[in-house]
């Protein structure tokens, strides 16, 4: 009940950004056990690309957009920070504001093998922010398909 009350609260466009942003969390969730890695980051750069021609402006500060990508993900059942930061690259996009995907990898004598994918703008880590981040080993940008 606290969660409706929350959200009943929320201005128009921001109910409306959470909404498309469970969506799109859902959709990449299920594009990732369905495409392949590269084609994925493919498609999800050239939709990038062509939401920066005639990008939409919300009025959503990114900081505020990214704490409603974080929250709508919450309802995302087994979604990943893969598919959280492909939702959030595309969301971003459709509000003229270019981010970059990152993927890295930490071997961890506590805690073993781990791989963390996170979303910057400039840099700012918007999405995927956690304790240790500067521990990863950072995949090229290239691997992460951020080059068009």
């Amino acid at each position: 009940m606290k969660l409706l009350r929350k959200f009943t609260r929320l201005p128009m466009d921001e109910k409306q950004f959470f909404l498309k942003a469970v969506l799109c969390i859902g959709y990449f969730r299920i594009k990732l056990k369905t495409t392949s890695l590269q084609a994925l980051f493919s498609q999800v750069n050239r939709q990038a690309e062509d939401l920066f021609k005639t990008p939409k402006t919300s009025g959503i500060p990114p900081l505020r957009m990214a704490r409603l990508i974080q929250r709508a993900n919450q309802f995302v059942p087994l979604s990943t920070c893969l598919a959280q930061s492909l939702a959030g690259k595309k969301l971003f996009a459709e509000n003229g504001f270019r981010t970059t995907i990152h993927i890295g990898v930490n071997n961890d004598r506590e805690t073993g093998f781990e791989a963390h994918a996170w979303l910057t703008m400039d840099d700012t880590v918007l999405l995927g922010d956690i304790p240790g981040l500067d521990q990863y080993s950072e995949f090229p940008s290239s691997s992460a398909g951020d080059q068009p």
